[in-house]
């Protein structure tokens, strides 16, 4: 290919001349005084270097030779100048061409400008060979290091999830009560068009919410009645005990704050910080809502799950003053009837009907 030349050149006895010269120097040479012929030699065939009369170029960066550098990077270009012309193309060069060829001394320079131009496509294609492999070599890094990092992530969540199993496991009828609010939160999250990287750390705080119950006692945790005000102190503990887990871990450190705010109040009444509107992470408003959604439609030590209109009531009522109203109007818009809710929560409702309808035919039965 090094040895196939084009010359286009509109002067008909130089472009004889200079093909004569480069066949003397053993290079095929084709030559045409059209750039559309040109264009049509270098489609059906294989050139190293053109050689191009000035004129068929301008200043502005136009013509034959910009074309050819656009859209054949890596072939040599060598402009043909006349003498008086010679400082405007040495200007193109290295953005049109890479050399310039004077005609009254092309006798004497060809030989040396050919080998010149050629070094200059050779290094172009190299350095071009060589940010392609760099950018493939990265794009592969890239993607092992995607992969590693979904397998970290994946391991990180199949351990979270094990553990929040067994602390979810410890409150036997509530049990899931973490997965499900994590859904929950899921579900508010794409309503609420929360960003991809904020969901993330949403499932883990979601997930990790009610981790400071490891240090609440049975007695007080699965009490089937209501608790006592110094049952209350210890169980309004759970948060700082669960912040205190995992607050000092990196890829939890956004998940902390669904853990230590998940029962704070839109209006600054809750606990433990005292935290009101605007002050309180987004991340631990959703949380929020999404635990009391699965509180208040599932069987609780001391109650059966409430009917689905007076769940909606109550999340109404504290519209503004427990819950962020953006989080209610987005649970409101989600959730309409039974089968919206976790599958968990239509069980329970399930069993809550069976049971009251088990009552009234003993009572009727009675009478």
């Amino acid at each position: 290919m090094e040895r196939r030349i084009l010359v286009i050149e509109a002067d008909a006895s130089f472009r004889e001349t200079v093909v004569r010269l480069l066949a003397l120097d053993g290079f095929e040479a084709q030559s045409t005084s059209s750039p559309g012929e040109a264009l049509a030699l270098l489609e059906t065939g294989t050139f190293a270097v053109v050689l191009c009369d000035e004129t068929y170029g301008s200043a502005e960066g136009s013509g034959l030779p910009a074309m050819l550098r656009r859209e054949r990077p890596d072939l040599a270009v060598v402009l043909l100048s006349a003498g008086e012309h010679a400082e405007d193309a040495q200007h193109a060069v290295p953005m049109l061409a890479d050399d310039v060829l004077l005609k009254p001394r092309c006798r004497d320079d060809l030989r040396l400008t050919l080998a010149r131009a050629l070094e200059q496509s050779r290094l172009r294609a190299e350095n071009r060979e060589l940010r392609e492999s760099v950018e493939r070599e990265g794009q592969r890094r890239l993607r092992e290091l995607s992969r590693n990092v979904r397998h970290v992530e994946r391991a990180y969540r199949l351990a979270l999830e094990s553990l929040v199993a067994a602390l979810d496991a410890r409150e036997g009828e509530t049990q899931r009560h973490s997965r499900r609010v994590a859904e929950y939160t899921g579900r508010l999250a794409e309503v609420l068009q929360v960003s991809e990287r904020e969901k993330r750390d949403l499932y883990h705080g979601a997930l990790l919410h009610d981790l400071g119950k490891i240090g609440i006692p049975d007695s007080i945790l699965l009490k089937p009645a209501p608790l006592t005000m110094d049952e209350w102190r210890v169980m309004k503990s759970h948060p700082r005990v669960g912040f205190a887990i995992v607050r000092d871990l990196p890829f939890l450190r956004a998940a902390a704050e669904c853990v230590i705010g998940h029962h704070e109040r839109w209006d600054g009444q809750g606990y433990p910080l005292g935290l009101s509107g605007e002050e309180l992470p987004r991340a631990a408003r959703i949380v929020a809502v999404a635990d009391a959604l699965d509180a208040m439609t599932v069987r609780r030590p001391y109650r059966d799950p409430l009917p689905f209109d007076r769940m909606v009531a109550e999340l109404i009522q504290n519209r503004g003053t427990q819950f962020d109203p953006e989080v209610v109007d987005a649970a409101l818009e989600l959730f309409r009837d039974w089968d919206d809710l976790h599958p968990d929560a239509q069980a329970w409702r399930d069993v809550a009907e069976s049971d009251a309808s088990h009552a009234r035919f003993e009572r009727r039965k009675a009478a």
